[in-house]
Protein backbone atom coordinates (compact mmCIF):
# COMPACT_ATOMS: atom_id res chain seq x y z
CA UNK A 1 0.00 0.00 0.00
CA UNK A 2 2.83 2.77 0.72
CA UNK A 3 4.26 2.42 -2.53
CA UNK A 4 1.07 2.76 -4.49
CA UNK A 5 0.32 5.78 -2.31
CA UNK A 6 3.60 7.00 -3.34
CA UNK A 7 3.53 6.38 -6.84
CA UNK A 8 -0.24 7.55 -7.08
CA UNK A 9 1.61 10.86 -5.45
CA UNK A 10 4.13 11.26 -7.76
CA UNK A 11 2.11 10.79 -10.55
CA UNK A 12 -0.58 12.69 -10.18
CA UNK A 13 1.35 15.96 -8.53
CA UNK A 14 3.29 15.63 -11.34
CA UNK A 15 0.63 15.54 -13.64
CA UNK A 16 -1.38 18.43 -11.78
CA UNK A 17 1.64 20.42 -12.28
CA UNK A 18 1.97 19.88 -16.72
CA UNK A 19 -1.77 20.06 -16.76
CA UNK A 20 -1.65 23.99 -15.47
CA UNK A 21 1.51 24.96 -17.26
CA UNK A 22 -0.12 23.57 -20.39
CA UNK A 23 -3.30 24.75 -20.09
CA UNK A 24 -2.71 27.88 -18.98
CA UNK A 25 -0.06 28.62 -22.27
CA UNK A 26 -2.97 26.85 -24.20
CA UNK A 27 -6.24 28.34 -23.05
CA UNK A 28 -4.55 32.00 -22.99
CA UNK A 29 -3.61 31.34 -26.57
CA UNK A 30 -6.91 30.32 -27.84
CA UNK A 31 -8.70 32.99 -25.97
CA UNK A 32 -6.12 36.24 -27.14
CA UNK A 33 -4.99 35.10 -30.15
CA UNK A 34 -6.17 34.68 -33.84
CA UNK A 35 -4.78 32.31 -36.16
CA UNK A 36 -6.10 30.05 -39.16
CA UNK A 37 -8.10 27.12 -38.19
CA UNK A 38 -8.52 28.36 -34.55
CA UNK A 39 -11.94 27.38 -34.01
CA UNK A 40 -11.61 23.96 -35.71
CA UNK A 41 -8.15 22.89 -33.56
CA UNK A 42 -10.36 23.78 -30.02
CA UNK A 43 -13.15 21.64 -31.59
CA UNK A 44 -10.98 19.30 -32.35
CA UNK A 45 -9.31 19.16 -29.01
CA UNK A 46 -12.98 18.76 -27.00
CA UNK A 47 -13.51 16.03 -29.66
CA UNK A 48 -11.08 14.14 -28.20
CA UNK A 49 -13.18 13.41 -25.32
CA UNK A 50 -15.98 11.70 -27.19
CA UNK A 51 -14.06 8.52 -27.48
CA UNK A 52 -13.55 5.95 -24.81
CA UNK A 53 -9.40 5.57 -23.80
CA UNK A 54 -10.27 1.93 -24.99
CA UNK A 55 -10.24 2.81 -28.49
CA UNK A 56 -6.59 4.18 -28.23
CA UNK A 57 -4.86 2.15 -25.37
CA UNK A 58 -3.54 -0.66 -27.58
CA UNK A 59 -2.10 1.85 -29.76
CA UNK A 60 -0.58 4.01 -27.16
CA UNK A 61 0.87 0.98 -25.66
CA UNK A 62 2.41 0.17 -28.49
CA UNK A 63 3.60 3.72 -29.00
CA UNK A 64 5.16 3.58 -25.28
CA UNK A 65 7.26 0.38 -25.93
CA UNK A 66 8.92 2.21 -29.02
CA UNK A 67 9.52 5.26 -27.41
CA UNK A 68 10.81 2.48 -24.43
CA UNK A 69 8.90 4.51 -21.76
CA UNK A 70 6.55 1.59 -20.64
CA UNK A 71 7.16 1.02 -16.70
CA UNK A 72 8.21 4.35 -15.82
CA UNK A 73 6.26 7.61 -14.60
CA UNK A 74 7.35 9.50 -17.81
CA UNK A 75 4.64 7.36 -19.56
CA UNK A 76 2.19 7.46 -16.87
CA UNK A 77 2.60 11.19 -16.40
CA UNK A 78 2.59 12.09 -20.03
CA UNK A 79 -0.43 9.87 -20.63
CA UNK A 80 -2.48 11.00 -18.27
CA UNK A 81 -1.72 14.92 -18.92
CA UNK A 82 -2.39 14.27 -22.53
CA UNK A 83 -6.46 12.96 -21.16
CA UNK A 84 -6.92 15.75 -18.81
CA UNK A 85 -5.51 18.91 -21.11
CA UNK A 86 -8.64 18.97 -22.92
CA UNK A 87 -11.21 20.04 -20.67
CA UNK A 88 -8.68 22.01 -18.38
CA UNK A 89 -7.75 24.17 -21.84
CA UNK A 90 -11.49 24.32 -21.89
CA UNK A 91 -11.67 25.45 -18.61
CA UNK A 92 -8.78 28.34 -18.31
CA UNK A 93 -10.19 30.00 -21.93
CA UNK A 94 -13.56 30.80 -20.66
CA UNK A 95 -11.82 32.14 -17.66
CA UNK A 96 -9.42 34.24 -20.10
CA UNK A 97 -12.77 35.12 -22.52
CA UNK A 98 -14.44 37.13 -18.93
CA UNK A 99 -10.82 38.98 -18.49
CA UNK A 100 -11.29 42.24 -20.38
CA UNK A 101 -8.18 43.26 -22.34
CA UNK A 102 -7.63 46.42 -21.34
CA UNK A 103 -6.07 45.01 -18.22
CA UNK A 104 -3.67 43.51 -20.44
CA UNK A 105 -3.31 46.47 -22.38
CA UNK A 106 -2.43 49.19 -19.76
CA UNK A 107 0.09 46.80 -18.39
CA UNK A 108 1.30 46.30 -21.94
CA UNK A 109 1.88 50.88 -22.04
CA UNK A 110 3.53 50.15 -18.28
CA UNK A 111 6.15 47.97 -20.00
CA UNK A 112 5.14 44.72 -19.83
CA UNK A 113 6.10 41.93 -21.83
CA UNK A 114 2.95 39.60 -23.57
CA UNK A 115 4.81 36.97 -20.99
CA UNK A 116 4.71 39.56 -18.12
CA UNK A 117 1.15 40.53 -18.21
CA UNK A 118 0.11 36.96 -18.06
CA UNK A 119 2.27 36.05 -15.10
CA UNK A 120 1.40 38.99 -13.15
CA UNK A 121 -1.97 40.63 -13.92
CA UNK A 122 -3.92 37.70 -15.72
CA UNK A 123 -2.47 34.42 -13.73
CA UNK A 124 -3.61 35.89 -10.04
CA UNK A 125 -7.43 36.68 -11.49
CA UNK A 126 -8.13 33.37 -12.77
CA UNK A 127 -6.28 31.52 -9.74
CA UNK A 128 -10.07 29.92 -8.93
CA UNK A 129 -10.10 28.20 -12.64
CA UNK A 130 -6.25 27.31 -11.62
CA UNK A 131 -7.21 25.52 -8.64
CA UNK A 132 -10.23 23.89 -10.46
CA UNK A 133 -7.73 22.71 -13.11
CA UNK A 134 -5.77 21.38 -10.09
CA UNK A 135 -8.20 19.22 -8.64
CA UNK A 136 -9.72 17.87 -12.07
CA UNK A 137 -6.13 17.10 -13.40
CA UNK A 138 -5.30 15.53 -9.52
CA UNK A 139 -8.83 13.55 -9.48
CA UNK A 140 -8.05 12.16 -12.88
CA UNK A 141 -4.30 10.81 -12.54
CA UNK A 142 -5.15 9.55 -8.60
CA UNK A 143 -8.37 7.52 -10.15
CA UNK A 144 -7.42 6.41 -13.62
CA UNK A 145 -7.16 2.39 -14.00
CA UNK A 146 -7.19 1.77 -17.22
CA UNK A 147 -3.89 3.86 -18.29
CA UNK A 148 -1.83 2.95 -15.41
CA UNK A 149 -2.45 -0.79 -15.55
CA UNK A 150 -1.51 -0.97 -18.97
CA UNK A 151 1.38 1.20 -19.25
CA UNK A 152 2.51 0.04 -15.74
CA UNK A 153 3.56 -4.02 -15.99
CA UNK A 154 5.44 -4.31 -13.14
CA UNK A 155 3.75 -3.87 -9.63
CA UNK A 156 6.29 -1.66 -8.21
CA UNK A 157 5.17 0.79 -10.45
CA UNK A 158 1.07 0.54 -9.83
CA UNK A 159 -0.72 3.19 -8.55
CA UNK A 160 -3.78 2.92 -6.37
CA UNK A 161 -6.49 1.92 -8.46
CA UNK A 162 -3.91 -1.36 -10.46
CA UNK A 163 -2.74 -1.78 -6.72
CA UNK A 164 -5.71 -2.60 -5.32
CA UNK A 165 -6.82 -4.73 -8.30
CA UNK A 166 -3.97 -6.92 -7.56
CA UNK A 167 -3.66 -7.21 -4.18
CA UNK A 168 -7.38 -7.96 -3.61
CA UNK A 169 -8.83 -9.17 -6.17
CA UNK A 170 -8.05 -13.05 -7.28
CA UNK A 171 -9.63 -15.42 -9.79
CA UNK A 172 -11.78 -16.75 -8.29
CA UNK A 173 -11.46 -14.79 -4.46
CA UNK A 174 -12.17 -10.58 -3.22
CA UNK A 175 -10.52 -9.72 -0.54
CA UNK A 176 -14.02 -7.48 0.87
CA UNK A 177 -12.82 -6.38 3.72
CA UNK A 178 -8.85 -5.17 3.29
CA UNK A 179 -10.20 -3.83 0.01
CA UNK A 180 -12.88 -1.90 1.54
CA UNK A 181 -10.60 -0.12 4.40
CA UNK A 182 -8.13 0.71 1.97
CA UNK A 183 -10.42 1.81 -0.47
CA UNK A 184 -11.45 5.09 2.64
CA UNK A 185 -8.13 5.28 3.67
CA UNK A 186 -6.95 6.01 -0.31
CA UNK A 187 -10.32 8.33 -0.19
CA UNK A 188 -9.89 10.32 2.56
CA UNK A 189 -6.87 13.01 0.91
CA UNK A 190 -9.76 13.27 -2.02
CA UNK A 191 -12.31 14.13 -0.14
CA UNK A 192 -10.94 16.96 2.32
CA UNK A 193 -9.22 18.18 -0.71
CA UNK A 194 -12.11 18.03 -2.83
CA UNK A 195 -14.60 19.49 0.46
CA UNK A 196 -12.46 22.31 0.34
CA UNK A 197 -12.16 23.26 -3.38
CA UNK A 198 -14.93 22.03 -4.64
CA UNK A 199 -16.54 25.54 -5.13
CA UNK A 200 -13.57 26.43 -7.43
CA UNK A 201 -14.36 23.42 -9.78
CA UNK A 202 -17.97 24.26 -10.40
CA UNK A 203 -16.96 27.80 -10.79
CA UNK A 204 -14.44 26.37 -13.46
CA UNK A 205 -16.76 24.34 -15.23
CA UNK A 206 -19.11 27.25 -15.32
CA UNK A 207 -16.67 29.64 -16.47
CA UNK A 208 -16.21 27.11 -19.17
CA UNK A 209 -19.19 27.17 -20.69
CA UNK A 210 -19.51 30.78 -20.87
CA UNK A 211 -17.75 33.57 -23.43
CA UNK A 212 -17.95 37.32 -22.61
Amino acid sequence: MPRYFKNGMIVSVSVTIFTILLSIFAGYGFSRFSFPGKRRLFIFILATQMFPAVLIIVQLYILFHNLKIINTYYGLILALTALSLPLSIWMLRGFFDRIPRELEEAAWVDGCSVMGALYRIIVPIISPGIIAVALFSFLVAWNNLLFTLTLSIRPEMYTIPPGFLSDYVGQFTYYWAEMSAGAVMVSIPVIIIFILLQKYLVQGLTAGAVKG
